[in-house]
């Protein structure tokens, strides 16, 4: 099954908001970017918004409350958290319920980009 245009229409007509799906035998480069890749573009992403100071792109909600933007900086993944799995126990460390939203990885990660996109 190839995901491309086409499939990605018909699945907003068809499927999005009204069935369950799971999807089988994908031919998608995006099965290449496993936990280590997208661990390390979320460090980059949250170096240069710790090194601007800006959180542009990022949310950080604590049991489903968006925190003020501060407090995210000190929030975001870190090289010494050594891999998503190190990040999570971190943040279940310090909250019972977190998540993080990363809006602009795509725009952020150049060498990805054209592969996110397709």
């Amino acid at each position: 099954m190839r995901l491309d245009h086409h499939f990605w229409r018909r699945f907003a007509k068809t499927t999005w908001e009204k069935k369950s799906v799971t999807f089988n035998n994908v031919d998608s480069s995006l099965l290449e970017m496993d936990a280590d890749h997208i661990f390390n573009s979320l460090v980059q992403y949250s170096d240069r918004a710790r090194k601007q100071k800006e959180t542009s792109g990022l949310k950080f909600y604590v049991n489903g409350h968006r925190q003020l933007d501060k407090a995210v900086l000190k929030l975001l993944p870190r090289k010494s958290d050594r891999s998503l799995a190190g990040y999570h126990d971190r943040m279940a460390a310090l909250f019972l319920d977190y998540c993080l939203v990363c809006d602009e990885l795509l725009q952020f990660n150049h060498a990805t980009q054209k592969q996110l996109n397709e």
